[in-house]
């Protein structure tokens, strides 16, 4: 029989120590503790509690990219959809009468040094005059982008 110290009640019937309201009748193949469905995860052969598996990952390295960045996996390009985004909001604000977008984000390299972020914000501008110009721009980052994204992985605030 079990006890109460062991995951179990007085009675003998064992509970999860997380959730002592259930009975657990399957045990941690690690720890033999008494573990809820809930609190259960698959191992090579049975099962782990969440305890178990949390100790045994913390000496596992975390998968990286060959550039260091987090693995992406089957997410959605969200670097790629930001940028068409705002390539495709600036091209708007290019094309309304009397926008003075494109002279004040254009680059050139007299302002270079006083206006440094025109070598970033000039990626962003597009002929206003052809709509295909911006059209196969953003379809070609479309093709490209995932798989860049995916090469390169994500910057994490993690290190390990």
């Amino acid at each position: 029989m079990t006890t109460q110290s062991s995951g179990g009640d007085a009675a003998g019937v064992p509970v999860c120590p997380r959730h002592p309201d259930r009975e657990s009748y399957v045990r941690c193949q690690r720890c033999e503790r008494p573990t809820c469905p809930e609190c259960q995860r698959p191992a090579a052969v049975g099962i782990q509690c969440i305890d178990c598996v949390r100790a045994g990952s913390k000496g596992v390295r975390t998968a990286r990219t060959p550039f260091g960045g987090a693995v992406v996996g089957n997410e959605a390009p969200r670097v790629t959809q930001a940028i068409i985004g705002l390539c495709a909001a600036a091209y708007l604000l290019q094309i309304l009468p009397d926008s003075s977008i494109t002279s004040d984000f254009k680059f050139a390299p007299v302002y270079a040094t006083a206006e440094p972020w025109r070598l970033l914000t000039s990626a962003f501008l597009h002929s206003p005059s052809s709509p295909l110009h911006i059209l196969f721009n953003m379809y070609a980052l479309w093709m490209t982008g995932p798989y860049l994204e995916a090469l390169l992985g994500r910057v994490t605030g993690a290190t390990t």
